[in-house]
């Protein structure tokens, strides 16, 4: 730390030292002294210039120009000629006919003024050459001198280059060249400059020198090459080239000769001979002439072509089953280049010549070669060619040996898979060797069932690969076996392949089943043919018709020979019930199985009503449409009375028997009553059958109850329909008191219940009820609101299915289930009675 501040003190005391003699220095005035004195100057017209000068003194100089011999002038500055600050002059650019001149530079302080001596600015001239060197002609080593002389201002320099040698320099006015050679010759360029440019002369020294040749290498070509041999030739004066093939000039058409001077002055060349389309007769020794004044030379090279080895010579073939031997010599025993290898090219008459097959069998000396696998029952030609380095020759003779055909390999049998009950799917592959040489035609199907003992056999194209083996029987096991055949014969078996039968269904449903025409008592139904290409529907025997109506059920049978028209079969049901509305459905039946087939899907119809048949309800209030809507119900509104009827005579037999001897007045009663009314029925109403059907009769509050509901229901309404004489008609069938006039009120205005409340279209005028009617729809509405509401019932309602209204049925009397016992009316009985009367 003390010496680097040590250090520091000193540095300071140097520092103030120095200042202090600066100061001094400055202190201290003395005159100007040139440092640089300016220099005279040779320069270009019109390119910058500048006179350099400068001077010493305290106080510092001023400079000024001045320019003249005998009178000086000052230099005035302007843009072009100007004094710098440190006292250079600037030309810029020089103008000769205005700046050349002498020019003086001065420095003036405070003490003097100095001047310096005058300098001349001259304007330098552009050199030029005023004796150029000339063309010289010399020998080989002889001496050669070339001169040249120019002017200019200043004088200029001399500078000797050599045209295609950038190394060569040599300065003077003269250039000495010693015992020259051909290398030698060539062009010489004088150049002569100065600060004003630069001017050049030319001569050319040319050598004299015998001629002489050098050619390419030997060579050795293919035949389908193009080769060049080469000739690089010298000589001065320029010689003549001359090719010559074995001494002989050469003239052929396919030789192509280019000769070029690559450098003239020192007679340099080139010579290229071009052969093409090369003959055997090319080979041999190429030489190149070249000639001038002072001599010859000749350079030879060897050219050798080469070429594929000539055809062989195929010998006959010698056949062993499909194996071919051959044998072949060459053309020429020793073929240069020597054969390498031999190629055998074979084919049968169906395949194409560019697909021919190829075996080679190498070696210099194989003369000989098999061919095996060759397929049976084809033709095949044979050739040979023998290769080299070169290539190929050209096909020998043509051989042809023909190989016999055998009956084919043995198919592959790949699937046996069951169709049907009746049929079964093979499946196989051709032979996966050979042939046979002849193209299979057929395939023969064999098969038999499992432990029989003959085989059975069919006959196939050769185009299907599988095929449907039909007329088995269903539910059999069977054994399957493929043979192929040729022009010569079968072959092999195939492998074996077992496959059952599947057991027999029953035939497909029945479609498009149509009513095409009805009367009263029958019917034309048709339907569609089942698929016949189905083996359940090619042995129909008969068709089985379900024909209904309500709950009665009929099958009729359709056996076979059919009625048909195109494809649909036609049939006559006969011995049907007038005004009825029918069910049919149809099932189709083989011959293989019990039972028919799944049923068609249900179609109904209705057949018409007996024309005499008096209806009791007049047509005009009874549309058609009412009819055909409601036809449906007509037959299961009849089947049902008769089962509900049957029912109840059950019941009045049991009630009859426990009643005995209790209702013998009573019964006697009902019987004089019935009797009275079954008079008043129509003609055609089975209530006269009824009149001992019971001899008890209903209580009382029955008989209260359903006269209400009677009266309720006599709307006056337009339309016929029953009258009170038909209730009472009704009433009496089934042994409740009369409601004759008397007890019926003859004003009914005043609704009896809450039924007429709920229904103000039924309008009740006053009037006598005998002489009023109900409708057919009135009849129907009244039914279901009975039902609906359930105004009447003593016990369990009976279930009843109710026929809906009819207008072409006639006024009938109550049917034989109409007995009711103790336990009162049901609801069901009553709808059933109105409908009756629609």
């Amino acid at each position: 730390m003390e010496r680097r501040l040590r250090l520091w003190v000193k540095l300071l005391i140097c520092q103030c030292f120095l200042i202090g003699w600066y100061g001094l220095i400055e202190a201290v005035e003395f005159p100007p002294s040139f440092s640089q004195k300016p220099s005279g100057l040779v320069v270009p017209d019109g390119t910058r210039a500048s006179l350099n000068c400068s001077a010493t003194g305290n106080p510092p100089p001023s400079y000024e120009w001045l320019t003249g011999v005998m009178n000086r002038v000052r230099v005035v500055s302007d843009r072009r000629r100007y004094v710098t600050p440190d006292g250079n002059l600037v030309f810029n650019p020089f103008n000769s006919s205005l700046d050349e001149g002498v020019y003086y530079c001065t420095a003036t302080n405070s003490l003097s003024t100095i001047t310096s001596e005058g300098v001349l600015l001259n304007v330098a001239r552009f050199p030029t050459v005023k004796h150029g060197p000339r063309n010289v002609t010399v020998g080989e080593k002889e001496d050669v001198i070339f001169t040249c002389a120019g002017d200019g201002f200043p004088s200029p320099d001399y500078l000797w280059r050599r045209d295609y040698d950038a190394s060569f320099r040599q300065e003077g006015a003269s250039l000495r060249l010693h015992a020259v050679s051909p290398s030698d010759a060539g062009e010489y360029r004088c150049e002569v400059f100065n600060v004003a440019g630069r001017a050049t002369a030319e001569a050319f020294l040319h050598v004299q020198y015998a001629p002489s040749a050098l050619v390419s290498p030997s060579q050795t070509v293919a035949h389908h090459e193009t080769p060049t041999l080469t000739c690089n030739f010298k000589g001065y004066p320029t010689v003549t080239v001359q090719w010559r093939k074995d001494g002989q000039i050469l003239e052929r058409h396919h030789a192509m000769i280019n000769t070029v001077i690559t450098t003239p002055m020192i007679g340099e060349g080139i010579s290229q001979l071009t052969l093409k389309n090369l003959h055997k007769q090319d080979s041999g020794t190429y030489s190149c002439e070249v000639v001038n004044e002072l001599g010859r030379d000749v350079g030879e090279v060897q050219l050798l072509v080469q070429f594929p080895p000539d055809p062989p010579i195929l010998q006959p073939a010698v056949l062993d089953g499909t194996t071919v031997n051959l044998t072949w010599s060459l053309a020429h025993p020793s073929p240069s280049p020597p054969v390498s290898s031999s190629l055998i090219l074979y084919r049968h008459q169906d395949q194409p010549l560019k697909k021919r097959n190829e075996k080679l069998v190498p070696g210099a000396d194989a003369r000989r070669a098999s061919v095996a696998g060759l397929k049976k029952g084809k033709t095949y030609y044979f050739q040979v060619v023998s290769q080299n380095s070169v290539g190929q020759s050209g096909l020998s003779n043509v051989v042809t040996a023909v190989i016999a055909a055998t009956v084919p390999d043995a198919a592959v049998l790949l699937s046996a898979i069951s169709l049907s009950s009746r049929s079964i799917q093979l499946k196989w592959m051709q032979p996966a060797g050979s042939n046979g040489g002849s193209l299979i035609t057929k395939y023969g199907i064999e098969y038999r069932a499992i432990g029989a003992t003959e085989w059975t056999t069919t006959v196939v194209e050769s185009d299907v690969s599988e095929t449907a083996v039909l007329g088995l029987f269903s539910n059999t096991s069977y054994i399957f076996r493929v043979l192929a055949m040729n022009a010569v014969g079968f072959s092999q078996h195939s492998n074996s392949k077992e496959a059952k039968t599947d057991v027999l269904g029953s035939p497909s449903i029945v479609n498009d089943v149509d009513v095409n025409s009805s009367d009263e008592t029958s019917a034309t139904v048709s339907w569609a043919i089942p698929d016949k290409s189905l083996e359940e529907n090619q042995d129909i025997q008969k068709y089985i018709i379900h024909l209904s109506a309500g709950d009665d059920v009929e099958h009729r049978e359709v056996v076979a020979p059919f009625e048909t028209e195109g494809n649909r079969v036609l049939f006559e049901l006969g011995n049907l019930l007038p005004n009825v509305t029918y069910h049919i459905a149809v099932a189709a039946v083989n011959k293989h199985i019990q039972g028919a087939g799944l049923q068609s899907s249900s179609v109904s119809f209705t057949t018409q009503a007996r024309a005499d048949v008096n209806t009791g309800i007049d047509d005009s209030d009874s549309p058609k449409s009412i009819v055909e809507d409601n036809a449906a119900y007509i037959a299961g509104g009849i089947a049902g009375i008769v089962v509900f009827s049957a029912c109840i005579v059950v019941v009045i037999v049991w009630r009859c028997h426990v009643s005995g001897n209790d209702s013998s007045s009573s019964t006697a009663s009902m019987k004089s009553d019935l009797e009275s009314h079954t008079a008043m029925l129509p003609p055609y109403s089975p209530a006269k059958k009824q009149n001992n059907m019971c001899s008890k009769p209903l209580p009382d509050p029955c008989i209260s109850a359903v006269r209400d509901t009677f009266e309720q229901a006599l709307t006056p309404t337009p339309s016929p329909g029953p009258t009170v004489a038909d209730l009472d008609v009704v009433f009496s069938s089934i042994g409740i008191d009369t409601l004759g006039e008397e007890q019926i009120p003859s004003n009914i205005g005043s609704p009896v219940n809450s039924m007429y409340d709920e229904h103000p279209d039924f309008q009740v005028n006053t009037g006598t009820v005998h002489s009023r009617s109900l409708s057919a729809e009135r009849v129907s509405q009244l039914s279901d609101e009975i039902r609906k509401k359930k105004m009447v019932t003593f016990g369990s309602p009976h279930d009843v299915s109710p026929v809906r209204p009819n207008p072409s049925s006639p006024t009938r009397s109550l049917p034989s289930n109409s007995c009711y016992s103790q336990r009162g009316i049901r609801l069901d009985d009553i709808e059933v009675e109105l409908n009756s009367y629609v």
